[in-house]
């Protein structure tokens, strides 16, 4: 797996678009710096931005609620004015008029430029998608390589919680290792009623909190009956890619906004079990319950961690479902400057694509000096010769001349066949 959003992140500004010589034509408001000094234009003549304008929605038909000087506007809200589309910089944006030079308000917007950010950006995922299914080998690993329920005992209904309105969970501890990602999937609660409350996640790296879910169980199985909601919360072992020292994380919910005293499900009951308890651990996580006092605690914000209590004694009528897999965002990123050739070819070989099919059947500039079969074969090459120097076997050739270094990814995330030992996913499904 790999982060999407973080690789768009680091690709932005490595490659660049030039800018519209037309000045009456549209200009970009982004997209026009390259830290590379590439630039997708350079791929192919045609990549002028009148040809790509031609391929684009007409923009032009776009209008937008007329700007008033008394409507107060949210951030990233559109207004037209005389003519020209703006776009809100500040939330609770009043009286602040659109047109007045170098406006820290207001923006003018240009849809063309999503468009072209899009288009780009879809490209180049598609490129590192490409790559993985070349680069076959990294597929021999596994990518799941760990999911399980943290208590699975048969429990015991009647060892109810008594609430000390203290906030309540579990500590989370990913193992360091920077190729590999934790998520809950899933929580399940079980309580002697129906209770409505927020289940929350803290990072021990930032005050306030990172993720809320509302939860309303119902006990539908009867009391103290195990609900599951669905949750899908990544714990990063490296909450900052540049800080390698981790991050603790905590879920869990504050019993004060209960109705009903949870079940305390860390008890096995079956034949033989006589009523041990049992506790969770992982081989790539660890899993210890706890609670901070009520005066410890301000809501929505992580509190001083030397207030807390550990116990082994209960779950707080709470479970887990983890799943572990391998991780490469850090290590593209790492190495993402491998890619610009690719990168540069693939946009351009999209692009072109569409202009040669010239999707929006608008005229465009290119037509009086390119046919569609002359795009075609600067595409696609002439299968006869002996030397492919289409754009499409350039790209393929970029694509098999980049080699990922494997150095600091960890054993259970490399391939099998290169390392002399076998894997296997550890624990059960839910």
């Amino acid at each position: 797996m790999y982060s999407t959003s973080k690789i768009k992140t680091a690709v932005d500004g490595l490659i660049g678009w030039h800018q519209n010589l037309d000045p009456e034509g549209y200009q970009l408001t982004d997209l026009t710096t390259s830290s590379s000094g590439l630039w997708f234009n350079s791929v192919h003549p045609a990549l002028t931005i009148d040809n790509l304008i031609s391929i684009a929605t007409d923009f032009r038909l776009f209008t937008f609620s007329t700007w008033l000087i008394g409507t107060t506007y949210a951030l990233d809200a559109k207004v037209t004015l005389n003519g020209v589309n703006y776009i809100s910089l500040q939330a609770a944006n009043t009286g602040n008029d659109p047109e007045a030079p170098a406006s820290a308000f207001w923006s003018e917007y240009i849809p063309f430029t999503e468009w072209l950010e899009q288009r780009t950006d879809e490209a180049i995922l598609e490129c590192i998608a490409e790559w993985f299914s070349m680069k076959s080998e990294l597929f021999t690993a596994n990518n799941l390589v760990e999911r399980k329920k943290l208590f699975q005992v048969t429990g015991d209904l009647s060892k109810s919680i008594v609430s000390d309105n203290a906030f309540v969970g579990f500590e989370l501890l990913p193992s360091a290792m920077r190729s590999l990602c934790v998520t809950v999937v899933k929580a399940g609660f079980q309580f002697e009623g129906a209770n409505n409350f927020k289940l929350k996640l803290f990072s021990s790296k930032q005050l306030n909190q990172k993720q809320t879910l509302d939860v309303a169980y119902a006990g539908t199985n009867g009391a103290g009956s195990l609900e599951w909601f669905d949750v899908n919360w990544q714990l990063n072992s490296f909450e900052d890619d540049e800080d390698d020292s981790g991050a603790a994380w905590y879920i869990g919910y504050d019993q004060a906004d209960l109705t009903n005293d949870a079940v305390n499900g860390i008890f096995d009951k079956h034949y033989g079990a006589n009523g041990s308890q049992a506790f969770p651990s992982g081989r790539y996580y660890g899993a210890t319950a706890f609670s901070v006092a009520n005066a410890q605690y301000t809501p929505n914000q992580l509190w001083a961690l030397n207030q807390m209590d550990y116990t082994v004694d209960t779950n707080y009528g709470m479970n887990l479902v983890l799943k572990v897999q391998c991780d490469y965002t850090q290590f593209i990123i790492e190495q993402i400057d491998l890619f610009k050739d690719a990168f540069r070819l693939k946009v351009g070989i999209k692009l072109l694509e569409e202009i040669a099919n010239n999707a929006s059947a608008r005229s465009n500039r290119h037509e009086r000096n390119f046919t569609k079969d002359s795009l075609t074969y600067d595409l696609q090459g002439d299968n006869r010769a002996r030397h492919d120097n289409s754009l499409i076997g350039k790209y393929k050739k970029e694509m098999k001349a980049i080699e990922f270094d494997r150095t600091n990814i960890e054993s259970i995330c490399l391939p099998c066949k290169r390392r002399g030992i076998r894997h296997k996913t550890i624990g059960v499904t839910s």
